[in-house]
Order: structure tokens, then C-alpha cells, then sequence
């Protein structure tokens, strides 16, 4: 079994300013993961588990509504279980992806990263725009070898992980992983 086999991660990014709701990112990274033979399980936010209220399309459509006709309390409503929904996903994740752009309005992915820093999970970071782009506080929170400027080098990465002795990788003690010794 290789190291990675089995995790669960969480894929943050905007979805709300996102001109495409953060769909083809996630996609692409799910693409190439699955080319490089790494088997990981995602909890993708725009494709939510069962019972999990989506946030692109009607339900996109419905907080827009919301905020434009002033039903703040119905709005606060909905945003209050988005949120602990996605911040649950984080809990249950091993590691997070963040992939961050500059230039597209972003709220709930810096809570869910910083949920992740704060229980010492691993959180991987892409950038397209480079690295110098990403927000000066993120590099307390994200080793800057984490850092990557293309979902393919964040692939390769993985890659690596995947084949390290688990020994190695172990050693960090970010990595937690014990789901293939639950019954």
C-alpha cells in the first residue's frame, strides 16, 4: 500500500467569486491525481457528499438572492450550515489543498486553511500567479516547500510522498494516518 492510499483531503478554493465556481481546478487536480496512480479520496465542496448543501448552481443562485433582497436572516441561516459543513469536511480530511488566486475574492478557503493549520494538518498551497502573489500571513501557516505555482507540481509532490519508506514520512507529525488500522 503506498503512503497516500485511502487519505481524504479537502479541496479549498473560491467558489463564489469564482467565474467558474472553482470547478475546473478541482477537476483537473482530481485528473492528474488519478494519472499519477494516487489514490485519495476528496471531498470537493461543488460536489459535495450526500447530504451536503452544494454551494454552486440553485444554491449559488439562492444566496445571491438572499443578499440582493436583504433576507439576512435566511441568509445567515444558509451560510451558518455551508460553513460548519465544510469546516466539518476539514475535520475529517487528512490534508488540505489550497489553491489560491490572487486576483478572485475569497473568505471561507482562509478559515478552512486555517482549520487545518490549527490541527496541524498538512495544507498544500498552488498559486498559478507565483508565489510571490500568495498573502505574506499564509507563509506562517504554510511552509513555503508547500508552496507551488502548478496543480502538476503540487502532483509531483505527492508523488513523492506517496513513495517515501512511511517511516519517512511519518516523521512528520502532521501526518496522522491510520485508517487502514480501524476495523
Amino acid at each position: 500500500m503506498n503512503n497516500l492510499d485511502g487519505c481524504i483531503s479537502y479541496l479549498i478554493g473560491p467558489i463564489e467569486n469564482a467565474k467558474d465556481d472553482g470547478v475546473n481546478w478541482r477537476l483537473k487536480l482530481k485528473q492528474l491525481m488519478f494519472s499519477a496512480n494516487i489514490n485519495i479520496k476528496w471531498i470537493d465542496p461543488c460536489n459535495k457528499p450526500s447530504g451536503g448543501i452544494k454551494e454552486i448552481g440553485k444554491e449559488k443562485e439562492k444566496v445571491g438572492d438572499l443578499r440582493r433582497n436583504g433576507e439576512y436572516d435566511k441568509l445567515t441561516a444558509l451560510m451558518k450550515t455551508i460553513a460548519s459543513s465544510d469546516l466539518r469536511y476539514c475535520d475529517l480530511s487528512d490534508f488540505g489543498v489550497f489553491y489560491y488566486d490572487p486576483d478572485v475574492g475569497t473568505c471561507g478557503s482562509f478559515c478552512e486553511s486555517f482549520r487545518f493549520t490549527d490541527q496541524g494538518k498538512p495544507l498544500f498551497m498552488v498559486c498559478e500567479k507565483g508565489k510571490n502573489r500568495i498573502p505574506a500571513w499564509m507563509f506562517a501557516s504554510v511552509d513555503h516547500r508547500e508552496m507551488f505555482e502548478s496543480l502538476e507540481s503540487l502532483v509531483a509532490h505527492l508523488s513523492y510522498l506517496q513513495r517515501l519508506p512511511s517511516e519517512e514520512l511519518m516523521k512528520d507529525c502532521r501526518w496522522v494516518l491510520i485508517r487502514s488500522d480501524l476495523i
